[in-house]
């Protein structure tokens, strides 16, 4: 087999593992997503939901070795783990943009802007409390626009592929490789 022949199986390889993965992954957020939802109707789905957050750690670790022991045969390089796991979380936050479009487009069309009023106001009152003075606040606090319900949902992804690249810096040293015992 060719150097690029090789080339082209790794890349199809890694493209339908991060697909598969990622597909898993993204069902996780859209069930966690789910309880972000419920959390507006009552309040103790938010302790779920911040569990659910623990869970994607566990989830991603489990990923990352499934595709180093089952698609590389125990090897996995540095930049290959922060690769697959920076498009695992784009994926993965593709699946979730549906739930997330469900909610903030038919369930709670208001949702964005209630969300952005009230972290404006919370900055607002924080620089208050910082210059004492409103004239300073209102200038600061200014700038802010709201997002529409498309930058929402882009900046969701756009911070889950981060966290993804993120999460590779510190899980890649942990599932390079795979030492095998000779007896």
């Amino acid at each position: 087999m060719s150097e690029l022949e090789k080339g082209k199986s790794s890349v199809i390889t890694l493209l339908r593992s991060i697909m598969q993965y990622g597909f898993v992954l993204g069902i996780f957020w859209f069930i966690k997503y789910i309880f972000f939802i419920i959390f507006d109707l009552w309040d103790h789905m938010w302790y779920v939901y911040n569990l659910l957050n623990i869970g994607t750690l566990l989830l991603y670790y489990v990923l990352v070795k499934r595709y180093r022991d089952n698609a590389l045969g125990g090897k996995l390089g540095y930049l290959q783990c922060i690769i697959f796991s920076t498009l695992l979380f784009f994926f993965a936050s593709l699946l979730e943009s549906i739930i997330m479009y469900i909610h903030i487009g038919i369930i709670n069309p208001n949702f964005v802007s209630q969300h952005g009023r009230g972290l404006s106001l919370q900055i607002a009152e924080l620089f208050y409390q910082m210059f004492t003075s409103p004239t300073h606040t209102i200038n600061v606090a200014k700038p802010f626009k709201l997002a529409s319900n498309a930058e929402y949902i882009i900046n969701n992804i756009y911070t889950s592929s981060l966290y993804g690249f993120f999460l590779s810096l510190i899980y890649g040293i942990f599932v390079r490789r795979k030492k095998l015992l000779k007896m």
